[in-house]
């Protein structure tokens, strides 16, 4: 599906498209001026689409690129906050054991 939107979106089969089209209007009699100014419209309107569509594409990519990046941070802040939890709690516990058998007398 991608391929044929890439396919669609070339100005250079556009243009195609149109020449062939202009020829056989003109082939079937439509006055010159009208096939042109047809000709004309239409490859504006292509070339405006073309553009909006690229342009969606580009910054498409940019959201996901953000999103990829932000999700890393906050991810990486995560092991971060458990890591340093996990530290303190263990010398928490460290300190705790310690004074316990401190306290013990054995006779």
């Amino acid at each position: 599906m991608e391929a044929i939107l890439k396919k669609l979106s070339s100005r250079k089969l556009w243009a195609a498209i149109i020449g062939v089209v202009v020829g056989i209007a003109l082939a079937f009699g439509v006055d010159g001026d009208s096939a042109t100014s047809v000709a004309g419209a239409v490859t504006s309107l292509i070339s405006v689409v073309t553009y909006i569509v690229s342009e969606a594409k580009v910054d498409a990519a940019a959201v996901t690129a953000d999103v990829a990046t932000a999700t890393k941070d906050a991810l990486d802040t995560l092991y971060n906050y458990t890591v340093l939890t996990d530290t303190a709690t263990e010398d928490t516990e460290t300190e705790t054991t310690s004074a316990s058998s401190e306290d013990v007398t054995v006779e």
